[in-house]
């Protein structure tokens, strides 16, 4: 069964170009998840907390342009891939690894002004239903929470 979860649409202060180069590299992705493993910077808030103990366990980042992998003891080698790319508009990735599901991830980018990008993120994952019953309100609450925090990333600046 598939399941989607779409974020709000964010604004963000960048040209377009930017933040569809950055997510378009995975290199450039997997630079922002070691610095994530820090932890420093993340919220608190039960929502938070099942992000922050993966964070917190991830052993080893390595990375393509096309792929971001990382080791999670217990879990083993997880990651993401890119599955298409549409410049400047459309960054899908989708699952890699051992993970208990597989899910996809868009990114979505649409051109309003200049440095006035605006961002969504759709999510859809195969759970079967108690797994959906389980973590849909988690996984609606962690979308709309990352798509916020990207869109107040300084693009320009991430090379």
């Amino acid at each position: 069964m598939v399941t989607r979860v779409v974020s709000e649409t964010q604004k963000v202060d960048s040209d377009i170009a930017s933040v569809y180069g950055f997510f378009a590299d995975c290199d450039r992705v997997g630079e922002l998840l070691r610095q994530a493993r820090h932890l420093h910077e993340m919220p608190d808030g039960p929502e938070m907390e099942s992000v922050k103990q993966v964070f917190g366990r991830i052993e080893e980042i390595r990375t393509t342009s096309d792929t971001c992998m990382f080791v999670v003891p217990g879990i083993g080698d997880v990651g993401i891939r890119v599955e298409e790319r549409v410049e400047p508009t459309l960054v899908k990735f989708t699952s890699e690894g051992a993970l208990p599901f597989e899910f996809q991830l868009w990114i979505q980018l649409l051109e309003h002004a200049p440095y006035d990008t605006r961002m969504r993120l759709t999510f859809e994952a195969s759970l079967n239903m108690m797994m959906k019953m389980m973590l849909k309100g988690k996984l609606e609450k962690l979308i709309n929470h990352l798509a916020d925090r990207l869109a107040r990333l300084p693009y320009p600046s991430m090379k």
